[in-house]
């Protein structure tokens, strides 16, 4: 049994474009209007414009691929909780059952439309998915996506404990062990009082980064990683940011988010929230949580969802359901 990799994740997007309504027909259009479209020159037919059919297609995949990756990430994580697993053994392939593919199919579409419109009504967002699913869409959708897994070598098979009657068996129930530890990240940003928002978001940014290339630590091991960003000489020290990253495991709930789902402030940032009350320093602190099983690479899209909400202009948000989410408090000026 193997989950997906972040490395495979990337590899296996290009096979579920046709998903899409806006991703359908790629391959067509790579090879079918590159030879009737010549490329937009610059003056002097030097180099392709800003307007070309090449950068468009890189800017096209490079869009795309993040919002692939988020979803390749949260289907590890759905599948586990119906009792199934990622493996890369075509022998072990087996088909979901039908309620439980409608369930995964919804349960995805969900996650993909609160990651598209962070901001929309939950309600809305449901509309959206029934929509989808009584159309016929959601499923044409699914098939697409779990047939370019298929391509790249990715399976799906039963759990051990799954005997495949459509019942979630009791390793991966919602309150199971199969969800502990849960996988915990707190990340921090501070400046001075004249620090600026821009500067605290190059700060996340850059944590953003160490994310990406820092694995999460094993079972039972924490880990915490300090550096700083801007200009930290003692001439100029307004313009420098310091951020913190705090890997742990959390071995039984509640954990960060006492309710199931919901996007309501969390009693651990609330209680924090006041204690910096009257702290002067700007600062921002993101709470970022997973399952036992949540890639690396869905908490980093929890942290750059923070940071869009914070450039936006927000100082406090939560976005959580059934263990995965974050949530974030700031202090800071424009």
């Amino acid at each position: 049994m193997a989950l997906i990799t972040p490395a495979a994740l990337g590899v296996i997007v290009g096979a579920a474009f046709g998903c899409c309504g806006t991703l359908a027909g790629r391959k067509w259009f790579g090879y079918q209007t590159k030879s009737e479209m010549p490329e937009t020159l610059a003056p002097g037919g030097s180099t392709p414009t800003f307007v070309s059919l090449d950068n468009a297609l890189a800017i096209h995949d490079h869009a795309n691929s993040i919002l692939f990756r988020f979803l390749l990430g949260e289907l590890t994580g759905v599948l586990s909780q119906h009792g199934y697993v990622m493996t890369r053994d075509a022998t072990q392939r087996t088909e979901l059952l039908s309620d439980v593919k409608h369930d995964v199919t919804k349960a995805l579409l969900m996650k993909r439309e609160k990651f598209l419109a962070p901001k929309q009504p939950t309600q809305s967002a449901e509309e959206s998915v029934a929509y989808m699913l009584s159309t016929g869409y959601a499923a044409g959708w699914m098939n697409a996506l779990l047939k370019g897994c298929e391509s790249q070598g990715w399976f799906i098979e039963p759990c051990r404990a799954n005997s495949r009657t459509g019942k979630i068996p009791p390793s991966v129930q919602k309150s199971g062990p199969d969800l502990y530890p849960l996988q915990q990240m707190i990340v921090q940003v501070r400046g001075t009082t004249g620090t600026l928002t821009r500067d605290l978001i190059r700060g996340l940014e850059r944590v953003s980064d160490e994310i990406q290339i820092t694995p999460f630590p094993d079972e039972g091991l924490n880990e915490n990683l300090k550096g700083t960003y801007g200009n930290i000489v003692p001439a100029s020290p307004d313009h420098s940011v310091s951020y913190s990253i705090s890997w742990q495991h959390c071995t039984s709930g509640p954990g960060f988010f006492t309710d199931n789902y919901g996007s309501d402030l969390p009693p651990c940032l609330i209680r924090e929230r006041e204690r910096r009350k009257h702290i002067s320093e700007q600062h921002i602190i993101v709470i970022i949580q997973g399952a036992r099983h949540t890639v690396s690479a869905s908490m980093q899209d929890c942290l750059c969802q923070a940071i869009y909400r914070i450039n936006a202009g927000e100082y406090e948000g939560a976005e959580y359901d059934n263990n995965f989410g974050y949530a974030f408090i700031s202090k800071c000026h424009v």
